[in-house]
């Protein structure tokens, strides 16, 4: 006996048959969809642990190194003021000597002592009190620091420039503001004038001022790299090197590039240079970059240093640079190396030079043929190493480099 088949039957058997094989399908796509998710969401908890470690141990680092710091300037501190005598605030006698001449001793250590403290605050060096900013990782290039001591400005090799604000500073020791002067360029020099603008050099060809809340006030036009004679260009050609406010005139900067010109700027008349000035060269003819400029403190003078190793002086009277220096020395520094930084002291006398040769040289203005003093040994490796005065013009101080080992 065969009974016949039941065609109704047979498809309802083939669909739920497709229904099973459809919903198994949908479930393997779920679980490969969804586990997937939920590996990657354990990877990334894993990743985020990783790093919140790595932090952590950065962090715990940084501080082992301020309190090594901390313990470091400390005990320079005691070597400056010297060791206390042992019995120094001693009240009975011990038996081994005189009263009278421990209190004697005793009275000569705090005289000397005294006097040891009197030096440092005459001085006024930070030599215990200190706090760290942090710019970023990467090498800081210059510093600018208002006239009033309110604010300061880090500027870095990352090409960005901080504007740290004192009084308004919390303890989270943050910027208030960050920016960049010329983009993709390193920021080599930053200097407040006394109204509170600052002027930026960069690697690149044009100055910039800024406000004193960090906005772009004025720009330096470009020179035209294809004109021979660049007395006949409105700008320079060829990266900044250096820069400095005029003492005397709060609107007036100037500026030194490799094009082997320094420029004098008015950023109240037009954004074209108003002066060119060229080192000569001692070959002559061929260019020669200008390495560090400086106005001295009564604008009448105007120095610059060539990567030659020459030191020029031009005199400036009713407001003009004369078209020749007037004052030169050829072999002042080491040639090709980087003279980085001149300046004037207060009483317009003196220059001091911080060579790329590892020295610090000391000029008479009046007597412009050989440095009175010569400093060896104080290692430079940087383009943006300074050297300034002392406000009463009586001490010198100058930064140096020190070798990775």
């Amino acid at each position: 006996f065969s009974a016949k088949p039941n065609p109704a039957a047979m498809d309802d058997d083939l669909a739920e048959m497709a229904a099973l094989r459809a919903r198994s399908e949908r479930y393997k796509e779920h679980q490969k969809q969804y586990g997937d998710r939920a590996s990657a969401k354990r990877e990334r908890e894993m990743e985020e642990q990783r790093i919140r470690t790595k932090l952590e141990v950065e962090k715990e680092k940084q501080e082992q190194a301020r309190a090594q710091r901390k313990a470091e300037i400390e005990k320079a501190t005691q070597e400056m003021m010297g060791a206390l005598p042992t019995e120094f605030g001693m009240k009975k006698d011990d038996g081994k000597g005189d009263i009278h001449k421990k209190r004697q001793r005793e009275d000569i250590d705090q005289q000397a002592i005294d006097k040891t403290i009197k030096k440092i605050q005459k001085l006024k060096l930070p030599v215990t009190c200190e706090v760290v900013l942090a710019h970023g990782t990467k090498t800081i290039g210059a510093l600018g620091l208002d006239p009033k001591g309110g604010r300061l400005l880090t500027g870095g090799y990352d090409y960005t420039v901080k504007m740290w604000d004192f009084a308004g500073m919390t303890q989270s020791l943050q910027s208030f503001r960050e920016m960049d002067p010329e983009e993709g360029h390193l920021v080599k020099q930053l200097r407040y004038n006394k109204g509170g603008k600052f002027l930026a050099i960069t690697g690149y060809r044009c100055a910039g001022i800024f406000t004193r809340d960090g906005h772009r006030e004025f720009k330096c036009s470009r020179g035209d790299m294809y004109i021979h004679d660049l007395l006949h260009t409105y700008g320079h050609v060829a990266a900044l090197t250096d820069g400095h406010w005029n003492p005397k005139d709060e609107t007036e900067f100037l500026t030194s590039s490799e094009d082997g010109t320094m420029r004098i700027w008015d950023i109240g008349v037009e954004r074209r240079s108003k002066e060119c000035i060229k080192l000569k060269p001692r070959s002559g003819g061929r260019r020669t970059p200008v390495t560090s400029c400086a106005f001295s403190p009564d604008g009448s003078m105007i120095a610059g240093a060539g990567r030659l190793g020459s030191l020029q002086i031009w005199e400036r009277k009713k407001g003009r640079t004369g078209p020749r220096a007037k004052k030169r020395v050829f072999d002042a520094h080491t040639p090709q190396t980087e003279t980085s930084c001149l300046m004037f002291a207060s009483d317009n006398r003196y220059l001091v030079s911080r060579g790329g040769d590892h020295t610090v040289k000391l000029w008479d203005v009046r007597k412009f043929k050989r440095p009175i003093k010569v400093w060896e040994g104080l290692e430079n490796l940087y383009p943006t190493s300074d050297v300034a005065f002392s406000p009463k013009g009586d001490l010198i101080v100058c930064g140096t480099s020190n070798r990775e080992e």
